[in-house]
C-alpha cells in the first residue's frame, strides 16, 4: 500500500508532462517571447470555452480563425502556428489540448517556464478621506487590480484607534459563488479578515471587501494594509503589493483666522489689527483682496463656533 501511494505521488502532473515533452520548443527564443501574453489570453474565461479539440483542429487548418475567436491574441503567435510544424504538432497533442482547458495547469506550466505571474495590487479606496465630524461614519473599500485567478485573500487593516473606531465589514463582489469567510479578528487598532471561494475569479479587478468606521476624534491618521496574502485556486501564494490611505483633517473655516479650532476674540482682534490691508492674508476672510468691515462681520457672525 505504501509503495502504491508513493508511486502515485511521483506521477508528474499534466503541466510537468507537457514541460518535459516540449521543453526545448517552449524555451526557444521566439516561442518563449510570445508565451506570457498568450498564456494570459488563454486563461480568460470567455476564451477558455473556445479551447475545445474541435476548435483547435479548425485553427490548425486555418490559423487566421484564432484572431477572430480571440481578437487580442498576438499576430506573432498566429504566425508561429502558420509557419512552424513543431508548434502545430504540439497543439495537436491531446494532452496539450487538455492543458489548454485548465487555467491552473497553465499557471503551473508558466511557473515551470519561469514566467512570473503579474503582481496584483490591493489598495484602500479612496486613497484620501476628509474626516467627517465626530460620531459620523464612513466606509472604505479594499480593492484588487491587475489580478489573475485569485481564489482567496487574507488582509490585516491597521488604523489609528484615537481617530476612528471599527464598526463592521462586508464582503465585496470580486470573489463569486460559494464563499467561506474566516471569522474576523478585531483588535484595538486593527482588523484581520480572510475569505476564499470554491472557484477562482477570472476578473482582473474588483472589490474584495468594505469596512465601516466611526470617527471618535478629528485628526490626521493613516489606514494601512499588512500581512496581505492572495491565493490561487491551487493554494499557491500570488505576488501582491499594497497601497494604504490617509484620513485628513477638514480645512479650518476662514473665520477661524488663527486656526486654533475656535472662533473667539483672538480672531476678531487679528482682523481688526490688519484692517485696511490688502493681499493674500488670513484676515481677508471673504477673500475679496482687502480686510474690511465685511471680514470683521463674518468673524463676529461665527463667534463661539
Amino acid at each position: 500500500m505504501v509503495c502504491t501511494a508513493q508511486a502515485a505521488a511521483e506521477v508528474p502532473s499534466l503541466a510537468e508532462q507537457i514541460f518535459q515533452r516540449y521543453q526545448a520548443l517552449l524555451l526557444r527564443e521566439d516561442v518563449y517571447e510570445a508565451l506570457p501574453e498568450v498564456l494570459i489570453e488563454l486563461k480568460v474565461p470567455e476564451n477558455q470555452s473556445l479551447l475545445t479539440p474541435t476548435t483547435i483542429s479548425s485553427v490548425l487548418d486555418d490559423p487566421g480563425i484564432l484572431k477572430t475567436l480571440i481578437p487580442d491574441i498576438s499576430d506573432e503567435f498566429i504566425s508561429l502556428i502558420k509557419e512552424d510544424i513543431d508548434i502545430r504538432a504540439m497543439l495537436n497533442d491531446p494532452d496539450v489540448q487538455m492543458l489548454l482547458q485548465d487555467p491552473m495547469a497553465l499557471d503551473e506550466l508558466a511557473r515551470l517556464l519561469s514566467i512570473e505571474p503579474s503582481t496584483s495590487t490591493v489598495s484602500i479606496t479612496p486613497a484620501s478621506i476628509t474626516s467627517p465630524d465626530i460620531g459620523e461614519r464612513f466606509t472604505i473599500s479594499v480593492d484588487i487590480a491587475n489580478a489573475e485567478y485569485v481564489a482567496g485573500y487574507q488582509v490585516t487593516l491597521q488604523f489609528d484607534s484615537e481617530a476612528v473606531r471599527y464598526i463592521s465589514w462586508e464582503q465585496g463582489t470580486y470573489l463569486e459563488g460559494e464563499l467561506y469567510d474566516i471569522p474576523a479578528k478585531i483588535g484595538t487598532a486593527e482588523i484581520s479578515l480572510a475569505s476564499t471561494a470554491r472557484v477562482a475569479s477570472g476578473a482582473a479587478e474588483g472589490r474584495l471587501l468594505r469596512i465601516t468606521f466611526e470617527v471618535v476624534r478629528i485628526k490626521a491618521s493613516i489606514l494601512s494594509l499588512s500581512e496581505v496574502v492572495l491565493a490561487s485556486g491551487s493554494g499557491k501564494s500570488l505576488p501582491v503589493m499594497t497601497q494604504g490611505a490617509e484620513i485628513a483633517e477638514p480645512p479650518k473655516p476662514a473665520w477661524d483666522v488663527n486656526k486654533d479650532g475656535v472662533v473667539n476674540i483672538l480672531d476678531l482682534t487679528l482682523v481688526a489689527s490688519q484692517f485696511g490691508e490688502t493681499g493674500d492674508i488670513d484676515a481677508d476672510v471673504n477673500r475679496d483682496g482687502v480686510v474690511n468691515i465685511l471680514d470683521l462681520t463674518l468673524v463676529a457672525s461665527h463667534f463661539g463656533e
